[in-house]
Protein backbone atom coordinates (compact mmCIF):
# COMPACT_ATOMS: atom_id res chain seq x y z
CA UNK A 1 0.00 0.00 0.00
CA UNK A 2 2.43 2.65 1.13
CA UNK A 3 5.96 3.21 -0.03
CA UNK A 4 8.81 4.52 2.06
CA UNK A 5 9.86 8.06 1.21
CA UNK A 6 12.90 10.04 2.23
CA UNK A 7 12.10 11.28 5.74
CA UNK A 8 12.06 14.95 6.47
CA UNK A 9 13.86 16.09 9.58
CA UNK A 10 10.62 16.14 11.52
CA UNK A 11 7.01 17.13 11.55
CA UNK A 12 5.15 19.86 13.33
CA UNK A 13 3.56 18.78 16.57
CA UNK A 14 0.93 21.36 17.28
CA UNK A 15 0.98 21.19 21.07
CA UNK A 16 -2.22 23.16 21.55
CA UNK A 17 -3.98 20.87 19.09
CA UNK A 18 -2.54 17.73 20.70
CA UNK A 19 -3.59 18.88 24.16
CA UNK A 20 -7.05 19.94 23.02
CA UNK A 21 -7.94 17.19 20.58
CA UNK A 22 -9.79 13.92 20.80
CA UNK A 23 -6.65 11.96 21.59
CA UNK A 24 -6.68 13.42 25.08
CA UNK A 25 -9.89 11.47 25.76
CA UNK A 26 -7.93 8.24 25.19
CA UNK A 27 -5.77 6.27 27.58
CA UNK A 28 -2.05 6.98 27.72
CA UNK A 29 -1.42 3.64 26.01
CA UNK A 30 -3.65 4.65 23.08
CA UNK A 31 -1.97 8.07 22.94
CA UNK A 32 1.45 6.41 22.80
CA UNK A 33 0.31 4.06 20.04
CA UNK A 34 -1.06 7.02 18.07
CA UNK A 35 2.20 8.95 18.42
CA UNK A 36 4.17 5.92 17.17
CA UNK A 37 1.76 5.61 14.26
CA UNK A 38 2.17 9.33 13.43
CA UNK A 39 5.95 8.93 13.33
CA UNK A 40 5.69 5.97 10.95
CA UNK A 41 2.99 7.59 8.79
CA UNK A 42 5.30 10.59 8.36
CA UNK A 43 7.84 8.52 6.40
CA UNK A 44 5.33 6.65 4.22
CA UNK A 45 3.79 7.70 0.95
CA UNK A 46 1.11 8.85 0.94
CA UNK A 47 2.13 10.67 4.08
CA UNK A 48 -0.36 10.46 6.94
CA UNK A 49 -1.85 7.12 5.85
CA UNK A 50 -1.56 3.80 7.69
CA UNK A 51 -2.92 0.38 6.75
CA UNK A 52 -6.44 -0.16 8.01
CA UNK A 53 -5.88 -3.68 9.28
CA UNK A 54 -4.11 -4.68 12.47
CA UNK A 55 -1.46 -6.93 10.85
CA UNK A 56 -0.59 -4.05 8.53
CA UNK A 57 -0.24 -1.64 11.44
CA UNK A 58 1.93 -4.15 13.32
CA UNK A 59 4.20 -4.48 10.26
CA UNK A 60 4.32 -0.71 9.81
CA UNK A 61 5.44 -0.34 13.44
CA UNK A 62 8.21 -2.88 12.91
CA UNK A 63 6.82 -6.00 14.58
CA UNK A 64 7.91 -9.31 13.06
CA UNK A 65 5.14 -11.49 11.56
CA UNK A 66 5.53 -14.11 14.29
CA UNK A 67 4.64 -11.43 16.86
CA UNK A 68 1.58 -10.11 15.00
CA UNK A 69 -0.92 -12.34 16.80
CA UNK A 70 0.32 -11.24 20.23
CA UNK A 71 0.48 -7.59 19.13
CA UNK A 72 -3.06 -7.73 17.73
CA UNK A 73 -4.43 -9.20 20.97
CA UNK A 74 -2.90 -6.35 22.95
CA UNK A 75 -3.59 -3.45 20.58
CA UNK A 76 -7.06 -4.23 19.19
CA UNK A 77 -8.69 -2.31 22.03
CA UNK A 78 -6.33 0.64 21.65
CA UNK A 79 -7.11 1.05 17.93
CA UNK A 80 -10.84 0.74 18.74
CA UNK A 81 -10.43 3.39 21.43
CA UNK A 82 -8.71 5.78 19.00
CA UNK A 83 -11.43 5.19 16.42
CA UNK A 84 -14.22 5.58 18.96
CA UNK A 85 -12.88 9.01 19.92
CA UNK A 86 -12.47 9.96 16.23
CA UNK A 87 -8.73 10.52 16.53
CA UNK A 88 -8.28 9.42 12.92
CA UNK A 89 -10.37 9.20 9.78
CA UNK A 90 -10.89 6.29 7.40
CA UNK A 91 -10.00 6.43 3.71
CA UNK A 92 -13.60 5.92 2.61
CA UNK A 93 -14.59 9.48 3.51
CA UNK A 94 -15.54 11.43 0.35
CA UNK A 95 -13.32 14.45 0.95
CA UNK A 96 -10.28 12.19 1.40
CA UNK A 97 -11.19 10.19 -1.72
CA UNK A 98 -11.41 13.48 -3.63
CA UNK A 99 -7.81 14.29 -2.66
CA UNK A 100 -6.49 10.84 -3.58
CA UNK A 101 -8.91 8.39 -5.25
CA UNK A 102 -6.55 5.40 -4.78
CA UNK A 103 -6.83 5.68 -0.98
CA UNK A 104 -8.04 2.33 0.41
CA UNK A 105 -11.42 2.56 2.16
CA UNK A 106 -10.14 1.03 5.39
CA UNK A 107 -6.94 3.13 5.56
CA UNK A 108 -6.28 5.03 8.78
CA UNK A 109 -5.66 8.67 7.93
CA UNK A 110 -4.28 11.60 9.89
CA UNK A 111 -6.14 14.39 8.12
CA UNK A 112 -3.65 17.19 8.72
CA UNK A 113 -0.59 15.20 7.64
CA UNK A 114 -2.38 13.75 4.60
CA UNK A 115 -3.77 17.12 3.47
CA UNK A 116 -0.34 18.73 3.71
CA UNK A 117 1.17 15.88 1.67
CA UNK A 118 -1.64 16.10 -0.88
CA UNK A 119 -1.16 19.86 -1.24
CA UNK A 120 2.61 19.38 -1.68
CA UNK A 121 2.02 16.77 -4.38
CA UNK A 122 -0.39 19.08 -6.23
CA UNK A 123 2.05 22.02 -6.03
CA UNK A 124 4.90 19.82 -7.24
CA UNK A 125 2.84 18.63 -10.21
CA UNK A 126 1.85 22.22 -11.10
CA UNK A 127 5.51 23.25 -10.92
CA UNK A 128 6.55 20.32 -13.13
CA UNK A 129 3.89 21.20 -15.74
CA UNK A 130 4.85 24.89 -15.72
CA UNK A 131 8.56 24.10 -16.01
CA UNK A 132 7.93 21.70 -18.91
CA UNK A 133 5.84 24.33 -20.71
CA UNK A 134 8.55 26.95 -20.18
CA UNK A 135 11.30 24.63 -21.42
CA UNK A 136 9.22 23.66 -24.44
CA UNK A 137 8.86 27.35 -25.40
CA UNK A 138 12.58 27.99 -24.91
CA UNK A 139 13.55 24.97 -27.03
CA UNK A 140 11.18 26.09 -29.78
CA UNK A 141 12.67 29.59 -29.66
CA UNK A 142 16.22 28.20 -29.91
CA UNK A 143 15.31 25.90 -32.80
CA UNK A 144 14.06 28.84 -34.88
CA UNK A 145 17.14 30.96 -34.23
CA UNK A 146 20.53 30.73 -35.91
CA UNK A 147 23.55 30.05 -33.70
CA UNK A 148 25.33 33.08 -35.15
CA UNK A 149 24.08 36.43 -33.85
CA UNK A 150 22.28 38.53 -36.48
CA UNK A 151 24.70 41.45 -36.21
CA UNK A 152 27.66 39.21 -37.10
CA UNK A 153 25.71 37.76 -40.05
CA UNK A 154 25.15 41.28 -41.33
CA UNK A 155 28.87 42.03 -41.03
CA UNK A 156 29.76 38.90 -42.99
CA UNK A 157 27.14 39.64 -45.68
CA UNK A 158 28.41 43.20 -46.12
CA UNK A 159 31.98 42.08 -46.79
Amino acid sequence: MAAFIEPQSGFMLYVATWRGCEVQKCSLAAQGLWMNMLCEMHVLSPRGVAPGNLPGIASMLGFQPEMHEQWIRIHTQLIAELEQHKVFSRGKEPDLKAMWPALPDDAIVNRRMFKKWSDQQAASERGRRNANARWKKERAKKAGRSETPKSIQEILNND
